[in-house]
């Protein structure tokens, strides 16, 4: 009995062993939608504007491979419209040490 009780804390510990915590998850990576909106320029100084309710139909997807898709809502003539041309739809995005990101 005893040998078995040592043999099951030995399993036991090793269950607890081999999982580990995943620390490779960046809690960018998914679909967002925006709430704020901001733009950080060469002196630092960083300029807010504001999100219209129209613009928060927007989502950018951020992916583990450093890719970004973005579709951008617009109110054009009174109409929430998808823009099926906007200037920028897709690239790439990186972190930077500050945590700040760069399209």
């Amino acid at each position: 009995m005893k040998k078995q009780n040592i043999l099951i804390g030995i399993l036991i510990l090793l269950l607890i062993l081999s999982c580990s915590s995943s620390n490779d998850f960046d809690p960018l990576i998914g679909v967002w939608k925006p709430i704020k909106h901001g733009e950080t320029f060469n002196n630092n100084h960083f300029v807010e504007y504001d999100i219209y309710d129209c613009n928060k139909n927007s989502r950018y997807s951020y992916f583990n491979d450093g890719s970004l898709n973005i579709e951008l809502f617009e109110e054009l003539e009174g109409v929430c419209k998808k823009l099926s041309n906007p200037i920028f739809i897709s690239g790439n995005w990186k972190k930077n040490t500050n945590e700040a990101i760069t399209l």
